[in-house]
């Protein structure tokens, strides 16, 4: 069993590898034809443009990489059972499930590597990505909005503090033109507002756990209990004043999920919902984020099955069948992804359902073609 383990995971691996190196190198050409214009127009210099090419990959190969394991399990196993080399492991006494057992091992590792990959790899490639289009390719400079500055802002903070301010410089944590409202928790009515040409972080984790901000040009309006500014103004060259925990990140929150991993993304959502905003879009891509990469194995299941088809039947078809699998199974999750968005499904509910859904049936055919076969 050992040989055949090897031979089958042998193949299999080649074709894997190889269908994986066409499909990245389909993913760049695509991308080129549709940047080059670009690049060439914005004068973008030739390492930011390949940097760009190779930190475009790594979330694309996530996404596609459920399909690509599925038709390298098709190609590989589907022309060893048209040769009839399948027969003759199954006539041995090997029951296709025993077959599949090497394939089912590398599903599972290739699942993990992209939980990993998805993890630690495409985060700050994608930001990379980002930020290179954004800048170089598109030619937005750095006063373009996004990670780089954000214009504009208006968030709610914790403890009925609201933060407006002209321009937040995401990368050096500056507030440009801050102005800070503190309501009255019961009336709503104004206390205290500070207002200051800009302010820049000191500390980002003090010692009672906040953020500490030094404020230029500072002026401290006060309001009475009906919300009427007494006089005088306070003012004051500088003013440090600590403000609450993760200011500086929250304020700088306008990210994708695909810029964060697992665990990143999951401190972005508790801080969303400390300041009170809605999380229903990023727990449905949280939970999308862990459970994804599992979908390689169910592909690896279903295209074995479909496979071992090739021996009874045409190969051609077993290839249609599993495509269709795969596409049917892209376009159930996009849907139930949108319906997790939309909160017309628990996060967790939008993105299991089809999981479990396409893995009882990638199970069934498998047992099925062990019928077949019999």
């Amino acid at each position: 069993m050992r040989i055949i383990d090897r031979y089958l995971l042998t193949t299999f691996g080649r074709m894997f590898l190889g269908v994986l190196v066409a499909c990245a190198m389909l993913l760049l050409l695509t991308e080129i034809l549709q940047r080059f214009q670009d690049i060439a127009n914005n004068d973008c210099p030739w390492d930011q443009a390949l940097l760009y090419f190779i930190t475009f990959l790594p979330y694309r190969l996530i996404q596609i990489l459920p399909l690509t394991t599925i038709i390298a399990v098709l190609f590989s196993i589907g022309a060893l059972a048209h040769n009839h080399e399948m027969i003759a492991i199954t006539a041995a006494g090997v029951a296709p499930a025993r077959a599949a057992r090497p394939l089912i091992i590398a599903g599972a590792l290739i699942s993990l590597g992209a939980l990993a990959m998805a993890e630690f790899l495409v985060p700050p490639a994608e930001t990379l990505s980002l930020d290179i289009r954004r800048v170089y390719i598109e030619g937005r400079g750095e006063g373009g909005k996004g990670r780089i500055m954000t214009e504009n802002v208006s968030a709610r903070g914790i403890d009925h503090l609201h933060y407006m301010m002209r321009r937040y410089r995401n990368r050096e944590a500056i507030m440009e033109q801050p102005s800070i409202l503190q309501l009255d928790a019961e009336t709503g009515a104004p206390v205290w507002r500070l207002a200051a040409t800009s302010a820049t972080l000191i500390h980002a984790n003090t010692a009672s756990d906040g953020t500490l901000w030094r404020f230029y040009e500072a002026r401290r309006y006060v309001f009475n209990d009906r919300g009427r500014m007494l006089q005088p103004v306070e003012t004051s060259p500088t003013l440090e004043l600590e403000l609450e925990k993760n200011l500086h990140k929250y304020l700088a929150s306008k990210r994708k999920p695909e810029e964060m991993g697992a665990i990143e993304l999951a401190g972005f959502i508790a801080m969303l919902e400390a300041h009170g905003q809605p999380t229903g879009l990023y727990w449905t891509d949280f939970w999308l984020k862990l459970l994804f990469p599992m979908v390689s194995l169910i592909f690896v299941i279903a295209g074995f099955a479909f496979a071992m088809g090739a021996q009874i039947g045409s190969m051609v078809v077993g290839f249609a069948k599993g495509i269709t699998f795969a596409l049917i199974f892209y376009a159930t999750i996009a849907v139930t992804q949108a319906m997790g968005h939309s909160g017309l499904l628990h996060p967790l509910i939008s993105v299991i359902i089809p999981l479990i859904l396409f893995a009882g049936l990638a199970v069934w055919f498998l047992k099925r073609s062990a019928y077949t076969m019999t």
